[in-house]
């Protein structure tokens, strides 16, 4: 008896740890309007599930207009490999302007004694010669090279990076000329970090974006006008 009790115990409990699959509510001892609603409830309620699911998926990216013009004329394979050397030429121009810029800004002595630097001196005696021209000394020339200097650097930059983040490209500038003064001030005596330096990097690289994203944008709105009168 004892062993019949233990035995029934323990079935009761597995049966109660056992969960049986939900059933379906019956709607057979509802109101069939009742049942409709509910229904109807449970329709609605799934296809809001499913709009707020699709609305949160991850979209594919969308394609620049130069990819889409770029496979309008090439080609899938074509544009695919057009693209790629183009990523690759661009990114040897932007090490070999950082190149230049390290050249001009970290070696040890700025301004190397011979013919370069009394010709710069003398251009700049001869500018400021005139009586209009007399704000333009040595500070002001050093002032616009600096700027001029990261230009280019900010234009290729641009061009590398998506549409919406082409102006990230003067920030990156300005991380560079951070970088060059800091460098000026720790390890080379010969030449002086200023902050007028960093200023000026700084607004060179952000001309340089902007110059890039003007010229991308005049030239895709050619091509558009194109593709219209073509069509």
């Amino acid at each position: 008896m004892l062993k019949e009790d233990i035995a029934i115990g323990i079935t009761q409990q597995q049966a109660r740890r056992t969960k049986a699959p939900p059933q379906p509510l019956p709607t057979s001892h509802l109101n069939p309007a009742v049942a409709e609603g509910r229904i109807k409830r449970a329709a609605w309620e799934y296809t809001i599930i499913t709009r707020v699911l699709a609305a949160h998926a991850p979209q594919p990216p969308t394609p620049s207009r130069h990819s889409r013009c770029c496979y309008r004329r090439l080609g899938g394979a074509s544009c695919q490999n057009h693209l790629m050397r183009r990523s690759r030429i661009m990114q040897l121009a932007t090490c070999v302007w950082l190149g230049v810029i390290a050249l001009l800004t970290l070696t040890p002595s700025p301004y190397p004694p011979g013919p370069p630097s009394d010709f710069v001196l003398k251009v700049i005696a001869f500018v400021a010669s005139t009586p209009l021209t007399t704000w333009f000394t040595f500070d002001v020339a050093e002032f616009v090279a600096n700027v001029l200097l990261f230009v280019p650097l900010g234009a290729l930059l641009a061009a590398q990076l998506p549409p919406r983040r082409r102006l990230l490209a003067a920030l990156v500038g300005l991380g560079v000329s951070a970088v060059v003064e800091t460098s000026q001030l720790l390890w080379l005596p010969n030449r002086v970090a200023d902050i007028r330096d960093l200023i000026s990097n700084g607004l060179g690289a952000l001309l340089g974006a902007l110059l890039t994203v003007a010229l991308l944008q005049l030239r895709s709105s050619s091509q558009q006008d194109s593709h219209a009168h073509a069509d």
